[in-house]
Order: C-alpha cells, then structure tokens, then sequence
C-alpha cells in the first residue's frame, strides 16, 4: 500500500551528452545516486507511516473504539481513503 505518490524525477540517458555527444559519467552518476537516495527516504518515510497506522490501530482496539470510529480516525488522521483505512484496520486487527 502505498501512501506517498510522489516519486523520484527520471532523466533521460541523452541529457548527459555533450558536445561531442559523449556521455558525462559524473552529471549520470550523480543523478542516479541522488535518484536511489529520493527512493529510500521516501520508502523510509512509508514504512514509518504504516508503523504508526498498525500501532494507531492497536492502541484504539486495546482502548475498546468500534472499528467504525478506527476507520473514520484513520481518514482523518492519516488522510488515507475510507477503503484503504478498511484494509489497514483487517491487516493489523489481532
């Protein structure tokens, strides 16, 4: 499930010719690093979201909240969709 729908930018391979249309390894290298760094701190960011979803989940089942109430927190809280908060409430319901 993903809740971040950005991604990372993509550059063509042609961007990186030059004149002579050689290709500057260092620009290509460059962006692809900065490209595989977007993509982990972005899926860090995912896997801390969803963690805090699951324990979000457990705390209000152990407090007695109607799972209805637990969906309608999710929406709210977590700005996800009424079926995605559904899904999450059946993946993480002890």
């Amino acid at each position: 499930m993903h809740l971040l729908r950005r991604g990372c930018s993509r550059v063509p391979a042609n961007k990186y010719h030059g004149k002579e249309g050689r290709v500057n390894m260092c620009e290509a290298l460059t962006k692809m690093l900065e490209n595989e760094r977007c993509e982990g701190i972005e899926q860090g960011i995912e896997q801390g979201i969803e963690q805090g979803i699951r324990v979000f989940i457990a705390d209000n089942l152990e407090e007695g909240i109607p799972e209805e109430r637990i969906v309608e927190k999710l929406v709210r809280h977590f700005s996800v969709t009424v079926p995605l908060a559904q899904e999450y409430l059946e993946k993480y319901h002890d």
